[in-house]
């Protein structure tokens, strides 16, 4: 009886006893350790708390930021684009823009699409072309990245014309293979029209000049434009995406520094397929975005969709962009290539739509 009274004072005390071994087992024993685990907590697992709060304290607000990037991309896009938005070109190029923000890290001229200039063969574009070298040095690029990077491309000139009726052709490809042919190609009424049969008509069957020398079209207009659509055909058949085209005297005429075309190709719109990069201080459509180049210049981003009376051309261009003017050349024809890309093409004329997203770059 003593020893059942012992029993149950010992336990009512918290310690159990059996009596053929002696051994005490403290049933407060789980609470008390969690105390003791409490009370010798380590200065090192606090570190490392407060580190993970840290971290996800960084998460979250870099996550935010991200938001609100991309919600701004959304909205830059919106007042912009006036056409579908394509969701996955879209957030792909929204979160290219945000990781470029958030790591830092810039586009580099060896990151840029080739520049090609179009020359014709004389001293004084020999002297512009290595013009163009001196410049891209002066605005950043090293001399590797010049001879990667600017490629010269001699016009399609009336002075060549017994050596160059191949260029002519290879220009025209496209729309010899919108018509399944060269021959079927050169009876469309609308191609013969505008200058088409005009750039065969020039030569006679030995491939000598014969066109009028002074005249303007057969002189200028002429060669100059079969030399863009040639630049345009050039890139159709290469791997690249993306190209810049300016003409020999074009660099002071540029809209954008060289030194700040990496910032550019960051901040190009989603939906873009020729961006105008000539200055012609003129805003012609909505502002898409603006953004600054690597000395502060500040730079707007314009849809380009009103006719204007605007004329000259150096231009940023994809390979999107080029099968469509391709493509709208076979199917209506084609005119002086500046003016006609920039009212034509980009804004819609004389009643026939327009056939491209077409943006601009002008120094704010």
């Amino acid at each position: 009886m003593a020893a059942t009274e012992e029993t149950v004072t010992r336990v009512h005390l918290g310690v159990e006893s059996t009596p053929a071994t002696g051994e005490n087992q403290s049933l407060l024993r789980p609470q008390a350790a969690a105390g003791r685990s409490k009370r010798s907590r380590s200065p090192l697992g606090l570190v490392r708390d407060v580190a993970m709060f840290a971290g996800l304290t960084v998460v979250f607000f870099a996550l935010l930021a991200c938001g609100v990037f991309v919600g701004y991309q959304a909205y830059s896009y919106h007042i912009g684009a006036e056409t579908s938005l394509d969701v996955s070109e879209w957030l792909s190029s929204s979160l290219k823009a945000a990781r470029h923000m958030i790591s830092g890290k810039r586009t580099t001229f060896d990151d840029l699409p080739r520049i090609h200039i179009i020359t014709i063969d004389s001293p004084d574009d020999d002297m512009a072309y290595h013009a163009w070298k001196t410049y891209a040095m002066t605005e950043g690029f090293s001399e590797s990245q010049v001879e990667e990077k600017i490629v010269r491309n001699t016009c399609i000139s009336w002075k060549d014309w017994p050596k160059n009726v191949a260029m002519v052709d290879y220009a025209y490809k496209s729309v010899y293979d919108y018509w399944g042919g060269k021959e079927n190609a050169m009876q469309q009424p609308h191609l013969y029209r505008m200058y088409f049969q005009r750039s065969m008509e020039i030569i006679d069957k030995d491939g000598r000049f014969v066109g009028d020398k002074t005249d303007v079209i057969d002189s200028h207009h002429l060669p100059a434009s079969l030399s863009h659509i040639y630049e345009l055909q050039l890139l159709l058949d290469s791997d690249e995406n993306e190209r810049i085209v300016y003409e020999s005297d074009g660099y002071e005429q540029s809209a954008i520094a060289f030194r700040d075309l990496p910032e550019l190709m960051i901040h190009l719109p989603h939906d873009y397929d020729f961006m105008i990069l000539k200055d012609h201080s003129y805003v012609n459509g909505k502002l898409y975005t603006s953004f600054r180049g690597a000395e502060g210049t500040k730079y707007d981003i314009h849809h380009w969709d009103r006719v204007s009376n605007k004329a000259g051309i150096a231009y940023l261009i994809t390979q999107k962009g080029a099968k469509k003017i391709m493509e709208y050349m076979a199917q209506n024809s084609w005119d002086m290539f500046d003016a006609w890309v920039l009212h034509q093409i980009c804004a819609g004329f004389e009643g026939l739509p327009r056939a491209a997203n077409c943006y601009s770059v002008d120094r704010a």
